[in-house]
Formats: C-alpha cells, structure tokens, sequence
C-alpha cells in the first residue's frame, strides 16, 4: 500500500476530516509554522503537547487531528525523540507536495 492510497482512506473514511493532504493543506494555511499546525489540529494547546489519553479518536476532533504519530514524552530521551519527530512531520508534509498528494484527481473508490 502507498502514501496516496493510505492518505485517500483516511480522507475517504473520515469524509474529508483525516488524512496526510488534510493536515498538509492546514500545514500551508499557517505558513508552514508547525507549532500553529499542532494548535489548530488539537495536538498541542499552546502550554503543552496533548497525551495519548487526550487523542480523540471521534469524528468530533479538530479537522486533521488524525493521524497522530507522536506521544508526549516522559523522558528526556522521549523528549529528543520527540524533537525529531516534529522534524520528521515537517519533512513529510515538504515532501508531500513532490508526491503530489493533494491532487484533486481522486479515482479511486473506497466504498
């Protein structure tokens, strides 16, 4: 299974909620600030980052709360992760655009 047809699940799923090209086209709505993605979408509430119990697995979340990869950190060694982790999203939605992900030419049928 590909980026594409993963991302095209979630959005299906979700009915546009979820998905890679939902949290990328929020990701360029904020300039590419990472932080105000992470406020907008849930994950972070401008003190602290979200814990796994705090992830809403509803349809009632934020659009493009999902899909969540990280957790907050409970070590200092977490911690460094973390801070790769966020780096890792930045990388991906940069890379998004090359993979062309947020192509409106969606054939593909879920249902």
């Amino acid at each position: 299974m590909n980026w594409h047809t993963i991302d095209r699940l979630w959005v299906h799923y979700s009915q546009g909620r979820f998905g890679f090209s939902v949290i990328k086209k929020i990701y360029e709505e904020v300039d590419k600030d990472y932080t105000k993605l992470a406020q907008r979408v849930g994950w972070y509430n401008g003190e602290k980052w979200i814990n796994y119990n705090q992830i809403n697995f509803t349809t009632y979340a934020p659009v493009g709360h999902l899909p969540i990869t990280w957790l907050v950190p409970k070590t200092f060694w977490m911690y460094w992760l973390a801070r790769f982790a966020c780096a890792g999203w930045r990388m991906l939605l940069e890379r998004a655009a090359d993979c062309d992900i947020c192509s409106s030419s969606r054939d593909d049928n879920f249902s």
